[in-house]
């Protein structure tokens, strides 16, 4: 646990990222992925193009609609969002 809370880098995948935002969207049955993405100074996201939607409007309908397909429940127990403030 040490070396996990000492990590300098995380690496998740995503479910979805937006692009207008640059945010990703992690669902989870058991919320593990806050862990990665919150305590490394770094956090790498692997995802396919697929996966990228323009704005957070599309995300919204496309988010239900994966939580439904995999769980078979209206609504997923964890959904992580991570959003950096953009550097100049």
């Amino acid at each position: 646990m040490k070396k996990f809370l000492e990590a300098d880098i995380g690496v998740t995948g995503c479910n979805f990222a937006v692009a207008n935002t640059g945010s990703i969207c992690l669902v989870t049955n058991e919320g593990n992925a806050d862990l990665v993405t919150a305590i490394p100074k770094t956090h790498i996201a692997v995802m396919g193009m697929e996966r990228l939607v323009p704005t957070m409007e599309e995300l919204d309908v496309l988010v239900g609609l994966f939580v439904q397909e995999r769980s078979q429940k209206k609504l997923t127990i964890f959904l992580s969002w991570d959003q950096k403030e953009k550097e100049n």
